[in-house]
């Protein structure tokens, strides 16, 4: 077994990280896409345009379900996208199986300088977190400042890759 040299990661529920790792908010190594609702008028149920997500209603057990489609949307994930529930339920996640318009009830987040699993299993994680500073009077919600400011763990990619494998292991 490797022994490490261990740092505090500045995050108070995270406490001490490996000294290796780098702890940065998630703007600097992945893109956040937050969502914006269509005009009603280009929505529809009869599989017309591509598949249209307004929020977590549309969540599956991994990836989403196709109820709803749009001809015009605004906002998009891509295959492989994480997507994160930025109204209630707050911090839900689902995995974007296909191009999929994104209503204003969620967001993608693209890993770019992280491994998609090993995002995917620190996101679920600050389920609670987001939940703590979501405002709202209506209803509660997390803003894209929120999201992108995340402080999270940027370990080697290897290392995040085995982190993954391990949590997914029998």
């Amino acid at each position: 077994m490797e022994k490490y040299t261990y740092k505090e990661s500045g995050v108070d529920w995270l406490g001490v990280i490996p000294k290796h790792w780098k702890i940065d908010r998630i703007k600097f190594y992945d893109h956040v896409i937050m969502g914006q609702s269509p005009k009603s008028s280009f929505v529809n149920e009869e599989g017309y345009g591509i598949p249209f997500l307004q929020g977590n209603t549309e969540f599956g057990e991994t990836n989403p379900l196709n109820r709803y489609w749009c001809t015009n949307g605004p906002k998009k994930s891509e295959a492989g996208d994480i997507l994160l529930s930025v109204r209630a339920s707050i911090g839900e996640l689902n995995i974007s199986d296909q191009p999929y318009i994104i209503g204003r009830g969620l967001c993608a987040i693209r890993a770019w300088q992280n491994n998609d699993r090993f995002l995917f299993y620190y996101l679920s994680i600050v389920g609670e977190y987001f939940t703590s500073i979501a405002t709202g009077t209506t209803f509660f919600a997390i803003k894209a400042s929120d999201v992108k400011n995340l402080k999270a763990p940027l370990p080697p990619i290897s290392e995040q890759k085995a982190i993954a494998d391990y949590l997914v292991a029998p």
